[in-house]
């Protein structure tokens, strides 16, 4: 049996997070959803020239993110230690490293400190990989956590570290846009296709749709 490298990676990746409490995420989104924890209007999440825009109301959802007010509430109010979120995203965006269709992990937990949070999560995509992986921490912002990193994972194919995920301790003001008092909660959203593309070595994203392993 041949499987498409993109689906066999996100399959990989949810069985890997499978003791994670899974919440579905629509494809279509209100915009107020996708906005409601941007703390900046500038991120490219909600920029008119890299979205799709159904009518006034609607948008296909360029993040997964978008789902993480319905995630922390039920980490809060139903004792939730874990969850997370996958599927299909879309933004205008094309290159040999984007494209206007991709797919996306979303993952919350609680952890005392970033580092621990980030600890967690290498260890657990290191499984993707069945090997020592070299990866690379680096500072980063994104309005919705504080503080705020970027990982970027060695590619052998083109000896280059590429970014596969940002992360951060969940920003205070996120808790306060929901009526919540902040906790201690670790956030990710990682790129399948990036993981996808080291993982098997190919160079353009444009070639994963058309690369099929057997199973």
């Amino acid at each position: 049996m041949t499987k498409n490298v993109i689906y066999d990676t996100f399959y990989q990746l949810c069985k890997i997070f499978s003791d994670f409490y899974y919440c579905e995420c629509p494809i279509i989104d209100k915009i107020d959803n996708v906005f409601y924890f941007l703390l900046m209007t500038t991120h490219n999440s909600i920029n008119p020239k890299e979205t799709f825009y159904l009518n006034n109301d609607y948008v296909l959802r360029t993040h997964t993110s978008s789902l993480q007010k319905n995630m922390i509430n039920k980490m809060i109010h139903n004792n939730i230690r874990k969850t997370f979120t996958g599927g299909v995203v879309f933004r205008k965006d094309d290159s040999s490293r984007h494209s206007y269709f991709f797919h996306q992990i979303d993952g919350l937990f609680y952890v005392d400190n970033v580092h621990e949070g980030i600890k967690t999560l290498m260890s657990k995509i290191s499984k993707i990989f069945n090997k020592k992986i070299k990866y690379e921490i680096r500072e980063a912002y994104f309005p919705f956590t504080y503080p705020s990193y970027e990982i970027y994972l060695y590619d052998e194919c083109s000896n280059t570290y590429i970014e596969i995920l940002g992360c951060g301790m969940m920003h205070s003001k996120i808790f306060q846009n929901i009526n919540e008092k902040p906790k201690k909660i670790f956030a990710f959203g990682l790129g399948v296709e990036r993981l996808a593309m080291i993982k098997y070595n190919i160079n353009n994203i444009k070639k994963l749709k058309h690369t099929n392993i057997v199973k």
